[in-house]
Order: C-alpha cells, then sequence, then structure tokens
C-alpha cells in the first residue's frame, strides 16, 4: 500500500507542476517585432440585411516589411463584437480559411496557405454577417412612420444609429483606408454621399482610428438582435480553467480511493492541498506578427474590445 501511495503522490506532483507550469510562466512575447509591417490598403464595405444585421466585407493589402523573426502566417482583424458569423474567404488563393477569435476581443482570424517574407504583399479579402451594431431610437415614439421621419433627420434619438468604428492597428500605419456604407434607406449620416454609397476614406497613423456614422428609421428594417456562440473559442479560451478542474477531479479521485494517509516507520504523512496560482499577465498591448492585430470597437456596447 505504501508503494501504491508513493507512486500516486510522485504522480500528483509532476500534475501539479505541469499545472503551475501552465499558470506561471509568461508566455513569449512578440512584442519585439512590433512595426515591421504596413497596411497599404484597408477597404471595408458594409450593406444591412432584412434583420438590420450587417454584411461586411474586408478587403486588405498587407506588407511585410521585416521578416528576420519569421514571415507572416496569419493575422487577425478587428471587428465590432462577438456576435458575428459566416465567415468566409473572399480570395481562396490566399487564405486558407477565416474564422472568429477571440483574444481580448472580438476578431477574425485569417490563417494563408503560405508564410510571407520581407518585400511580400498579401492581398486577402473576407466576409463575414455582424449582429447588434444598432442602437435603437430613444424617442419617446419610436413607432412612426417612415414617411415622417424624413422630417426628422437632425434628431439621432429618434433613428436606429450603427456607429461603427473599423478594428484599428496600434503599431502599424494604414496608408489608405476606404469605408462604403450602402445608403439604400439610410436617412442621416456625417458621411458625403458617393453614389449608391456613404464613403469615408483617409490615412491611419499607428493606432488612429475612423469613425463612421449613420441612422435608419424605425420600419426601415425589422432590426433584430442575435447572439451567436463560439464553442470552439470558448474551450479555446477558457483551457487552463478545464485544466484546472480536471487536475482537481483527478487529485480527489485518488484521494477517495488510496486515502490521503498512511502511517510508515512511525511517521504520520498528510497531503496539504492549496489554492491555486494567480495566472501570470501577458504582455500589455497587441500581439503581432503571425498574430499581428487591430482593435474592435463597438459604441452601441459602450466599449472597447482589445
Amino acid at each position: 500500500m505504501k508503494g501504491v501511495f508513493t507512486k500516486t503522490r510522485a504522480l500528483i506532483s509532476v500534475l501539479l507542476l505541469a499545472v503551475l507550469t501552465v499558470f506561471v510562466i509568461p508566455q513569449k512575447s512578440d512584442a519585439a517585432s512590433y512595426n515591421q509591417d504596413e497596411i497599404l490598403y484597408y477597404g471595408i464595405e458594409a450593406h444591412l440585411l432584412d434583420t438590420g444585421s450587417v454584411q461586411f466585407t474586408y478587403t486588405i493589402d498587407w506588407k511585410v516589411l521585416d521578416s528576420k523573426n519569421g514571415g507572416v502566417k496569419w493575422v487577425k482583424i478587428g471587428i465590432p463584437n462577438p456576435n458575428a458569423e459566416n465567415f468566409r474567404s473572399l480570395t481562396s488563393d490566399t487564405i486558407k480559411s477565416v474564422k472568429y477569435y477571440s483574444d481580448k476581443g472580438s476578431f477574425a482570424r485569417v490563417d494563408f496557405h503560405k508564410e510571407y517574407m520581407a518585400g511580400e504583399v498579401i492581398h486577402f479579402s473576407f466576409g463575414f454577417t455582424q449582429h447588434n451594431l444598432f442602437k435603437k431610437p430613444n424617442s419617446n415614439n419610436p413607432n412612426v412612420k417612415t414617411v415622417n421621419m424624413l422630417n426628422e433627420q437632425d434628431n439621432w434619438d429618434r433613428l436606429y444609429v450603427y456607429d461603427f468604428t473599423p478594428g484599428w492597428f496600434p503599431t502599424i500605419r494604414v496608408d489608405k483606408y476606404e469605408i462604403k456604407w450602402d445608403a439604400s434607406k439610410v436617412v442621416k449620416s456625417n458621411e458625403a454621399l458617393n453614389g449608391q454609397y456613404y464613403y469615408q476614406s483617409g490615412s491611419l497613423a499607428p493606432n488612429k482610428r475612423a469613425s463612421f456614422k449613420v441612422g435608419y428609421p424605425p420600419g426601415a428594417y425589422s432590426f433584430t438582435t442575435k447572439s451567436v456562440a463560439h464553442l470552439g473559442e470558448f474551450l479555446r479560451t477558457n483551457s487552463q480553467i478545464f485544466l484546472g478542474i480536471g487536475f482537481m477531479i483527478f487529485v480527489i479521485f485518488m484521494r477517495i480511493k488510496y486515502g490521503d494517509t498512511y502511517t510508515g516507520h512511525g511517521t504520520h504523512h498528510h497531503y496539504h492541498g492549496g489554492d491555486a496560482p494567480v495566472p501570470a499577465q501577458a504582455a500589455e498591448g497587441p500581439a503581432v506578427r503571425r498574430r499581428i492585430s487591430t482593435v474592435p470597437r463597438s459604441r452601441q456596447r459602450g466599449s472597447e474590445k482589445s
């Protein structure tokens, strides 16, 4: 019995060391590779669906400036909030896969077919459906007919407002960006009308961001909210918690099966538990290179995502 319990304690010690390694040892930071890329073009096109959700198309030309520490295999692009779905590649020659990604915020993760090195430009485009981007009217009479709303264009409170800030790049310059928002049924915007779109363009210094605002009258669309669950991301981002829970279950099982004490050579031994160590915080700021990120913001939720 003593030999079995000794082996059990040794196994528990090994598992505990593994858990401590996961929680305590900080992960390698990519901070040294900041400012190694450039965004030549950052284009966003938006069309509303009947539900009030937005069908977005992102087109990006990403230039790799330095690959001494490795090239670019994937990037993450900030999106407004986690209620996004139907991610799809529009450039199958460059994009291997695109999906929702959570990393202290909401992103689209884009994986490429190959690793891009210094001097190469990655042209890629993808689309997705974004829910819950609008802010509801504050009017006391939100059911006022659309025809009457044309006289209320100066009152944002009577409109369904989309206050959109695209994901921005904390350490990378954007040479040119364009936002094109389908003008159908829009009754108010801070932007100029250019053909069938409300339009904004310019350049962005590192960590600078654009802002785009349009308003729709009640009745223009159904303006339905929808929550999207991302099971895979939930499991990935909570893997350490599940590991800790699994370890605790294992310890409890072993204690029930073998007991938590034994007597040998006149000495009484006890197993002592303890609080789980606090996870070390990652280096502040978004990752770059293979994890280069933009930072999303959704004003209607009242908070930034990073």
